[in-house]
């Protein structure tokens, strides 16, 4: 039950970030997810490998971004989809807190969403590109 409230929490967390307040999505949600995984996991530090995600958070994915100068706009979000996901997963994978056949659908799942949500209204689509990120801590 915890962890689907914290799973909610970010999803909002991510949907505010869209909205008004960047910070939300870049720094407090993969906060969030780290500390909450750190727990879930009995402090493994490997968890705390998640706070990269404010990296990936930040470089974005719109016009200014490398990403979207490389990819275009659909792969240039797929991409950084598929790099949130990776610096949210691989540490759990690689201690071995997320099994393979998790760890290939969470990626395609956030390379995916990002894509095909770009067109819907931001108040539908960032609340489920957030629980895609978010995701991962019922995975583990």
């Amino acid at each position: 039950m915890i962890k689907l409230l914290l799973v909610l929490i970010c999803a909002a967390l991510f949907w505010i970030g869209g909205k008004w307040n960047h910070n939300a999505r870049r720094f407090v949600m993969p906060f969030i997810l780290a500390i909450s995984a750190l727990f879930i996991t009995h402090f493994d530090w490997w968890t705390l490998t998640m706070m990269s995600t404010m990296g990936i958070f930040c470089l974005g994915y719109g016009e200014d971004s490398p990403l979207h100068h490389i990819f275009g706009n659909g792969w240039g979000r797929g991409v950084w989809g598929l790099l949130a996901g990776l610096t949210l997963s691989s540490g759990l994978f690689f201690s071995g807190h997320l099994h393979l056949y998790f760890f290939i659908p969470y990626l395609a799942l956030n390379f995916t969403l990002e894509n095909v949500l770009k067109n819907v209204d931001q108040n539908i689509g960032d609340p489920i590109i957030g629980l895609g990120f978010s995701t991962i801590l019922l995975l583990i």
